[in-house]
């Protein structure tokens, strides 16, 4: 016996430690013919498809379990292992096999189809932790010192102690009879350093020192390294194992039932087709009558799946009260298997008419946790049929279907939920920045009806003032209803709105009563038929006033249930949302509207401003007027016409298209278009045709096609100057409010227009006036003053005889006086000539050096008499300027003599250089908006160091007859015209003239002057 217990543990070693699969087919298949001998004959089919057919080979197959023919001649053994088969181990013998020899070829063809399983899925250390741990083998750990440092729940067992923790810092010697101490220590513990380790029977000690008969594994623990940490071992009891050989087929079919039930709790997602296969397996494993199964719905156990001998059972719902006493009843109340062998004695029992009489019933709650969800329902039709062994397995069954029902309802919600998620998604998707809300009924009514049993859909506005609701979109059986009319607010649809809420009415016949007696009864819809469920929930506005309601219906009563209600409120309150965007959108559209009508005007007026403001000829400003105000307005035509008062009509001063009228004057009496507006009034007709005021001149307006007609009254300082008419011809035209306000604007811009015309011609009118008297009173005034400086200089000169010194002194004076007087009027005369148009220039290429020396020249006596400097600085190489040079030196003469006349000391400095435009220099101080063309320019500076001018100033002392200071006893003396004339000569060289200056600290007057075109070009080509 102790070599065939030997042989047995050596095959198992061989099969749990083999390295490949061949390895396990070769030792399976040696163990077996060991075990059985030279009699049976002994097939290890890989796969079960070429295996012949047999009747025993098929049930195995089917059925994924032991099974031996009826003469007890054949075993078939299906290798199966972590829900994967590898193959079939058929016996065959002459006679009847042993089931022990049977049992323990189960045993083996198991431990093979585990070793097959690891070398096909080497599990991760967590596993096989959790596999050591949980393991019904003792399995314990020492160190190289032989200190217990683990031991697991069974090893404790194994030996009597408490808990594996009352093990620990134990010596392993202290296990061992005197006897085996030193075999061990001797022996085995070397070959376990040496190799994989050793596999012997032993007799351990008991906690109370009873011998313990065991068979010890033990092998050496390496650790990372290689090196020996410590000793692991596998205790088996000995003593159990006749035990565990006995009760092996017992337990078989009920492991088999536990593994298939585990199996199907993974792999069947729906409710009742895992209930239906748990049933069926339990009956076939278990060979029960009737397996049966149910749950907890509300106040009722529901049987939900039934399996019997033959085949499923087709059963009606069968629902089971709790409060009605039965065993099943009692299972659940009292959350406690109950098993009753001779139900006829047992007043608890209740028959099932569906079913049929049974004599024996074991029935086993579905815990999940502290709550019981069902019933596993074991039925038979003999009595006596159950034993107390069978609840524990059947109650870890039961604990297993009732984790794959909560799994499977929660896959089931979650799976709802995502559904629901992802309409909802969709939904808001199709919402965001919608505006037009007619195109998206259709997409929102498909998404809905995902998510919910509808039968008719709408939504509709609310009208409070009307209490008028109106469908704005209506599905009825999937048909869209377009033309439904809008109706009182009644029915089911007035409680929504009564009550601000969503509502859920689940079966309306039943519930007739309650809603009749409330005013509530539904309101029919023409096609809908006869609806059982009905939900809605209000659509609101900013405030939370209800504006309307989303609804869905069906025909199946208890369609809808409160997380449906809660689901379509939040769709309702997206829709909310998006209705109130669309209500904004539209009046901010309407406002945009509004607001580009209204800058459209503003630019209409500001164009014809614009226009208006290029010229002054009256003739040209009306035309471009007329033909601006016909654009803006899209009228056929446009005129303008103004008050002759010479003739007493009002005469076509400018029109567009013109010609189009003709000549036209209207008289001041008796038309009412020109009485209108000479009260002040807008003349509006959209259509001349119906127009009673028109009826006298009808005739004429239908001969040039005038269909419609708008004018307005034009007016200067308060007096009615003329009017502003717009044409349309053919068809009636309706005119806007705004288009009336912007004709009587741009009437308004056209009679300041006509004012400034006016006065622009008498200004021009004066001005002319003006320097024609100045250039006559100038040529009169200087031929009197010449010959006075002749006689007076012909007097100095002694040709009248000799003049005493104090005569001389006088006649002096009067010279100088006259001289100045003579440069007055030159002034005024240049100035006459130039605002007359009248002064001509002598253009011809000018060298600025000599111009700057003349200049100098004139002013050097003034500025030796106040021991000023002069300094100037011409840059090299100058080229020449083309102008008058004369007049050129008139304006150099005019900036240095206000320089020397307004400083007192220091000194004046001249510079000139050229510059290309546009230009990088900072240091030229050219302003902005000076205007200067690109090209090459040559700047003239004259510097001072005298009083300077304050920054409000710098364009004032370019008036004529200004000075800063205007007083009669002011300190610097002069007409003002100097720096006038200076400009006005630059500019006609095409040039420009500014100033720096820094009040107190001096000022730079600077004139730039465009270089002779040669000249430039040919710098220009240097420089490139």
């Amino acid at each position: 016996m102790h070599a065939w217990v030997e042989r047995l543990a050596q095959a198992q070693h061989a099969l749990c430690t083999a390295r490949t699969a061949e390895d396990v087919f070769l030792a399976l298949d040696d163990t077996l013919r060991w075990l059985f001998g030279p009699g049976p004959q002994i097939d290890i089919v890989r796969e079960t498809k070429p295996l012949k057919p047999h009747p025993v080979a098929s049930e195995a197959i089917a059925e994924s379990g032991l099974r031996l023919s009826p003469d007890g001649t054949q075993a078939v053994i299906p290798m199966l292992a972590e829900e994967q088969a590898f193959g079939l181990v058929s016996i065959r013998g002459s006679r009847t096999l042993e089931e022990k020899d049977v049992g323990i070829a189960a045993l083996l063809v198991g431990r093979a189809s585990g070793r097959l399983a690891h070398l096909a899925w080497p599990a991760d250390p967590y596993v096989f932790r959790g596999l050591v741990e949980n393991a019904n083998v003792a399995i314990d750990v020492v160190n190289t010192e032989g200190k217990l440092i683990y031991a697991n729940q069974a090893a404790a067992h194994l030996y009597g102690f408490a808990s594996p923790a009352d093990m620990l810092d134990t010596a392993i010697r202290e296990r061992y009879t005197p006897e085996e101490k030193e075999r061990v220590s001797v022996r085995h513990l070397p070959a376990t350093q040496r190799n994989a380790g050793w596999i012997e029977d032993a007799t351990h000690r008991h906690i109370d020192g009873a011998p313990l008969p065991v068979r010890l594994a033990v092998f050496g623990l390496p650790d990372a390294r290689g090196n020996l940490m410590g000793y692991g071992a596998i205790v088996q009891n000995l003593s159990e194992q006749q035990r565990l050989l006995i009760s092996l087929q017992e337990n078989s079919r009920r492991l088999q039932a536990a593994a298939e039930v585990a199996r199907a709790a993974v792999s069947k997602p729906d409710l009742d087709s895992l209930l239906r296969h748990v049933a069926a397996v339990v009956q076939r494993y278990l060979a029960f009558d009737i397996v049966s199964l149910a749950l907890r719905e509300g106040d009722a156990l529901v049987m939900r799946a039934a399996h019997g001998a033959s085949g499923p059972l087709d059963l009606p719902p069968v629902r089971l009260p709790l409060s009605h006493a039965s065993l099943n009843t009692w299972a659940v109340s009292n959350a406690q298997p109950v098993l009753c062998n001779d139900v006829a004695a047992d007043p608890r029992y209740q028959p099932v008419p569906e079913l049929a009489q049974v004599a024996a019933e074991l029935v086993v709650p579905l815990r999940l946790g502290d709550r019981i969800i069902g019933t596993l329902d074991l039925e038979s039709f003999r009595p006596n049929t159950f034993h107390a062994d069978d609840i524990p397995i059947l109650q870890g069954i039961a604990d297993q279907v009732a984790g794959a029902v909560e799994n499977v309802m929660l896959f089931t919600a979650e799976r709802t939920r995502l559904r629901q998620l992802e309409a909802l998604n969709a939904i808001s998707h199709l919402l965001v920045g919608t505006v037009d809300l007619d195109t998206v009924w259709p997409e929102l009514h498909r998404q809905i009806a995902h998510l919910f049993d509808v039968s008719t859909f709408f939504v509709s506005s609310y009208d409070a003032a009307t209490r008028m609701l109106s469908f704005r979109y209506l599905v009825v059986e999937g048909d869209v209803i377009r033309s439904e009319p809008p109706y009182l607010l009644t029915g089911l649809s007035a409680r929504v709105i009564r009550d601000n809420a969503p509502l859920n009415f689940p079966d309306l016949p039943a519930q007739a009563d309650a809603l009749r007696a409330d005013g509530a009864e539904p309101l029919p819809i023409a096609g809908q038929g006869i609806v059982r469920a009905w939900m809605a929930a209000p659509l609101r506005g900013p405030d939370g006033a209800p504006v309307g309601l989303l609804s869905v219906q069906s025909h199946r009563a208890n369609a809808f249930d409160e997380r449906d209600l809660q689901l379509l409120a939040t769709i309702a309150t997206q829709v909310s949302v998006v209705m109130e965007n669309a209500r904004l959108m539209h009046e901010l559209r309407g406002a945009a509207e509004q607001l580009e009508a209204r800058a459209r005007r503003i630019e209409s007026l500001y164009r014809l401003g614009a226009l208006m403001a290029t010229s002054l000829d009256r003739g040209q400003v009306f035309a471009q007027a007329a033909e601006e105000v016909g654009h803006v307005f899209g009228a056929d035509h446009c005129g303008i016409t103004l008050l002759d008062s010479s003739s007493g009509e009002v005469a076509l001063v400018a029109d567009h298209p013109p010609g189009l009228l003709g000549p036209l004057a209207l008289p001041l009496e008796g038309d009412p278009v020109v009485e209108a507006n000479r009260r002040g009034e807008v003349f509006l007709s959209e259509d001349v045709e119906n127009d009673a005021r028109l009826a006298g001149r009808r005739g004429a307006l239908r001969e040039l096609g005038i269909r419609a007609i708008l004018a307005v009254p034009l007016a200067s300082n308060k007096r009615w100057i003329g009017q502003l008419g717009l044409d349309f011809l053919h068809e009636p035209h309706h005119f806007r409010p705004e288009e009336v306000e912007t004709l009587r604007a741009m009437a308004a811009q056209i009679s300041l227009a006509a004012e400034t015309t006016d006065l622009y011609a008498k200004a021009l009118a004066a001005s002319r006036l003006k320097s024609e008297f100045l250039a006559t009173m100038s040529h009169e005034l200087r031929t009197p003053l010449n010959a006075i400086m002749g006689y007076t200089e012909m007097i100095l000169a002694g040709t009248y005889g000799p003049v005493e010194d104090r005569l001389r002194d006088r006649l002096g004076r009067v010279y100088d006086n006259a001289q100045h007087l003579l440069r007055l009027i030159n002034d005024v005369l240049d100035l006459a000539k130039i605002e007359s148009g009248r002064i001509t220039l002598a253009i011809e290429p000018v060298a600025i050096a000599p111009l700057v020396d003349s200049a100098l020249l004139y002013v050097l006596p003034t500025a030796e008499g106040k021991s000023l400097t002069f300094q100037v600085d011409l840059a090299p190489d100058l080229p020449d300027v083309i102008g008058d040079g004369m007049r050129l030196r008139q304006v150099l003469i005019n900036l240095l003599s206000n320089a020397v006349k307004f400083t007192r000391e220091g000194g004046v400095t001249v510079r000139a250089a050229t510059f290309s435009v546009p230009t990088r220099d900072p240091s030229l101080n050219i302003p902005e908006g000076i205007g200067l063309e690109d090209g090459l320019w040559m700047a003239i500076a004259v510097e001072d160091t005298g009083i300077g001018i304050a920054r409000e100033d710098h364009e004032i002392i370019f008036d004529a007859f200004r000075q800063l200071d205007g007083s009669v006893s002011r300190e610097y003396p002069g007409t003002g015209l100097g720096l006038a004339i200076s400009r006005q000569l630059v500019e006609m060289h095409n040039g420009r003239m500014w100033v720096r200056s820094v009040l107190g600290a001096g000022s730079t007057f600077t004139f730039a002057l465009p270089v002779h075109p040669a000249v430039t070009d040919r710098m220009l080509g240097q420089s490139n």
